[in-house]
């Protein structure tokens, strides 16, 4: 995959999830489109690549949160690194479940890790409603970033195969 389809995406995904969805925080809960975006992002690029693309992601999403400096960077390098090597070991052909299920555990985790002082005042039946919806959204956005790029990953193939034919 060609590393600056990949960069678009990861700035697409940045100025999405920090600046368009930030002003819905309050009223709707929104799905982390930059950890969907990583962990699709994992099964088409390098190791060295993605821990940049995490490092980058993390950053900025640390700069721009309430929360302490340095939790999405640790966060975002230990999830694309998990990623890595947990959805691309001993495979050949990619499969869709995969990562989907592996975003729906630490989309989880993370919602957990942010929001436990929050959860701590909640009933039992809001903290379920609000992990489940937040869970569900960001692995719709998943699918949605793996159909992407999945597509996009199709058609460079295709324009190498008919460049070298030609």
């Amino acid at each position: 995959m060609k590393s600056f389809l990949l960069s678009i995406g990861l700035i697409f995904s940045l100025i999405l999830q920090l600046f368009l969805l930030q002003s819905w925080q309050a009223e709707v809960i929104v799905p982390n489109v930059v950890l969907a975006f990583i962990i699709v992002a994992s099964l088409y690029t390098k190791t060295e690549q993605l821990l940049w693309m995490s490092l980058i992601a993390g950053m900025f999403c640390d700069i721009y949160s309430s929360s302490d400096f340095g939790f999405y960077i640790g966060f975002y390098l230990l999830v694309g690194i998990l990623a890595k090597y947990l959805l691309k070991f001993g495979e050949v052909e990619y499969s869709w479940w995969r990562p989907l299920l592996f975003l729906a555990f630490m989309s989880a985790a993370q919602v957990l890790a942010v929001s436990a002082g929050i959860f701590s005042s909640m009933t039992f039946w809001s903290v379920t409603r609000v992990i489940t919806t937040y869970v569900t959204y960001t692995v719709a956005v998943g699918l949605i970033w793996y159909l992407v790029i999945y597509q996009a990953d199709e058609f460079i193939k295709r324009l190498t195969i008919t460049k070298a034919i030609r």
